[in-house]
């Protein structure tokens, strides 16, 4: 019996760890948070771990991110591409359940380095998921200006996770 009644108590602090359901963008939205559906170029799921500070929002991915595209090897040649994680940077703003601000990834090619940003948004924060809006940055393509195509701009649906 009284082993009945510990396994009850774990049950019940367990199930009372979980984060409250989001009502809006103004709500904590730290932890973790998987993309719906969408595999990374390494053929890992896409999760990114959210820190809440309160005004901003700093989000990372919790899977290699140093792949271009799926045919990249990580080559490290003086003419290979070398691109660093991305990291979101969103701001919240009084008054609007959205966050906005941009996407941010360093490409290395030898002695050059460009750094490359575009906008971002995450908007329709209700119970456990939200849309982000950021670009695909892909590196350079004059390594001199640090320029490039226009960013693959995409909508992705998150849950979040445990």
């Amino acid at each position: 019996m009284r082993a009945a009644g510990a396994a009850l108590a774990v049950a019940l602090a367990a199930a009372g760890c979980g984060q409250p359901a989001l009502d809006s963008c103004a709500d904590p939205l730290g932890g973790t948070w998987d993309v719906v559906g969408e595999l990374a170029p390494s053929g890992e799921p896409r999760r990114y771990h959210a820190l809440d500070l309160g005004a901003t929002i700093e989000m990372y991915p919790m899977f290699d991110d140093g792949l271009v595209d799926a045919a990249d090897r990580k080559d490290t040649t003086p003419t290979a591409i070398i691109a660093a994680p991305a990291a979101l940077d969103l701001s919240r703003t009084t008054g609007q359940d959205a966050l906005g601000g941009q996407i941010t990834r360093r490409f290395m090619r030898g002695d050059r380095s460009c750094v490359m940003r575009a906008p971002a948004h995450l908007r329709a924060c209700t119970e456990d998921r939200a849309t982000l809006e950021a670009a695909l940055l892909a590196p350079p393509t004059n390594w001199q200006t640090c320029t490039g195509a226009p960013p693959t701009v995409v909508r992705w649906q998150l849950t979040r996770g445990p």
